[in-house]
């Protein structure tokens, strides 16, 4: 049990947290932009196609901002596939429960 506690523990610490909070954090805000929803409807661009197009681009532009070598191809793949997956089990519901408490104490 040990063993499997000390690889889950390497796995998360050797991910680009940098990485996945600004991920985490653009999609957020390039969601909630008035001019990115007005194009999805138009284009019937699905939330989820979103996020995937701004993780590759993004993971794109910082390894070649970063310097990165081939080897940290994977690192960052692992890191967004671990944000969506963060992000979408945590941090939606958490924010779903606190503006849905929020909308019931406004009625």
């Amino acid at each position: 049990m040990q063993t499997i506690i000390h690889q889950i523990s390497n796995y998360i610490t050797q991910l680009d947290w940098g990485y996945m909070l600004t991920f985490i954090l653009l999609v957020y805000a390039i969601s909630n932009l008035k001019l990115i929803k007005q194009w999805r409807s138009n284009k019937k661009l699905s939330q989820r196609y979103l996020v995937l197009l701004i993780g590759v681009i993004y993971g794109i532009i910082l390894f070649f901002i970063r310097g990165y070598d081939t080897s940290k191809i994977e690192v960052l793949l692992q890191t967004f596939v671990f944000a969506l997956v963060f992000h979408k089990l945590l941090i939606d519901r958490l924010v779903g429960m606190v503006f849905h408490q929020k909308n019931k104490q406004d009625v």
